[in-house]
């Protein structure tokens, strides 16, 4: 089992190097580096054969590589004797609970606060985890809470670790300093999860029936999911170090997108939940792309798409671009369902053609909501949205991509119907023309790119 975890442990950095982006990627910082170094070095020895000692020199030169802040406590630098980080050394050593407490608070304050160097993330994190193998977890994770949410001017705050059962979304006040550091986040998320289920327990058990603790659980799991959303996928440039006019750079976090996905399989009807509330696009994409266990609520988004009164156009509009989605990328796994939902999508799309275009012999987009936003233009901009879902059709859904066909077919054929137009000319009739003709290239582009040669 050693030499089959080492070859795991280089394939995985190989494929880190390859992928440095990906959601996928494994936390080095949780395997055993130590021991595998410790061994790579007994293969480095001549009497080995050459084999080994190739395979060790380029483990170790792999870690040097992607994990220098922790594997210089181990390596140092060459032809050094092994180093450990004092507070880890001091937990080791042993020593009494307050003390031990209260050198794991100053480690997360100090990386809070960036008092100290790059490496400190991962200090405050091995110190973390060690006082949690050597003392009560519970107290632990109460001091790194307190230790996040410490302010620089102001005291700290006072939790217990049953405050912390009962509000686990006090987690989500900690700041966003805590949040871009990787080992930080990884405590917080890992408190999260301990909390979560903590919290799961209690309102069940003090709820007066199961279906209000069903509801609180709900919501509870809808705002948790959409902050982290928000946060992983760069809907916000508040959470980037460098935004760009392209937007905010994602937090590739593995630990993140695993809590995403285990509270979106717990929580049947979730996915749903939050397309109703509205996601920002960036945020539905990541959710499609990322999560394959959204298709699990194809039956829930389908009975979302058939309420007319609790949606407004544009929310079921963009609704069904979302379940469009879901229903493109993940539908394989379950063909039925997914066939289902891309129907139920698509004839959202194609009712609201006349909403898209706006009304005839009108020079400006009248249609308002009551607080103010353009109909026209947000039904616009989803319609778009799902001609361009459209492209990524492809033929390992048969049902999906027939649904996909016919209703490309009636846009087609809408268009066609609108190009010709009496009593209505100048401005008025060319922006009603030139509009007609974007919704019908892209049509046409996404017909050509499923390659059904359907004629349109």
């Amino acid at each position: 089992e050693g030499y089959q975890f080492l070859f795991k442990l280089l394939y995985t950095l190989y494929f880190l190097e390859l992928q440095p982006e990906s959601p996928f990627i494994v936390d080095l910082t949780n395997l055993p580096l130590a021991e595998s170094i410790f061994v790579c070095d007994a293969w480095s020895d001549s009497n080995m054969p050459p084999r080994l000692q190739t395979f060790a020199q380029a483990l170790k030169v792999s870690l040097r590589k992607h994990c220098p802040d922790i594997v210089s406590h181990v390596m140092g630098p060459p032809n050094s004797s092994f180093r450990v980080p004092n507070s880890v050394a001091t937990i080791r050593g042993g020593i009494n609970h307050r003390k031990t407490l209260q050198m794991v608070s100053n480690t997360i304050r100090c990386c809070v606060e960036k008092k100290i160097g790059e490496n400190s993330g991962a200090a405050a994190e091995r110190t973390f985890l060690l006082a949690r193998s050597r003392i009560c977890s519970n107290d632990v994770d109460t001091v790194a809470v307190r230790a996040l949410l410490t302010s620089k001017n102001s005291p700290s705050p006072f939790f217990s670790y049953a405050n912390i059962c009962r509000d686990p979304l006090v987690l989500l006040k900690c700041p966003l300093s805590a949040w871009k550091c990787r080992s930080l986040r990884r405590i917080i998320l890992s408190i999260l999860n301990r909390a979560l289920d903590a919290n799961d327990h209690l309102v069940l058990k003090t709820s007066p029936t199961e279906d209000t603790a069903f509801e609180l659980v709900a919501a509870r799991n809808a705002i948790i999911v959409r902050c982290l959303l928000v946060a992983t996928s760069g809907a916000t440039s508040s959470l980037t170090e460098n935004p760009t006019k392209e937007g905010a750079r994602p937090l590739y976090c593995s630990m993140m997108m695993s809590t995403i996905r285990s509270l979106v399989v717990r929580q049947r009807g979730l996915t749903a939940l939050l397309v109703r509330q509205g996601l920002p696009d960036i945020a539905v994409d990541w959710l499609v792309e990322f999560v394959p266990e959204s298709i699990n609520d194809a039956s829930t988004l389908k009975s979302l798409l058939s309420e007319r009164s609790s949606l407004t156009a544009a929310e079921r509009l963009t609704a069904a671009g979302a379940s469009l989605r879901v229903a493109i990328v993940h539908g394989s796994a379950d063909n039925e369902n997914a066939q289902a939902l891309a129907y139920a999508a698509l004839s959202v799309m194609v009712s609201s053609f006349f909403l898209v275009i706006g009304p005839v012999g009108v020079p400006v987009n009248c249609v308002l909501e009551d607080d103010g936003p353009d109909v026209t233009q947000l039904c616009r901009k989803a319609f778009f949205r799902m001609l361009a879902a459209l492209q990524k059709v492809n033929g390992r859904n048969p049902g999906v991509r027939n649904e996909c066909t016919i209703a490309l077919q009636k846009i087609a054929g809408l268009c066609k119907g609108e190009n010709v137009m009496g009593g209505v000319a100048g401005v008025v009739a060319a922006r009603r023309k030139n509009l007609l003709k974007e919704i019908w290239d892209a049509v046409v582009k996404a017909n050509n790119a499923m390659g059904c040669g359907a004629q349109i």
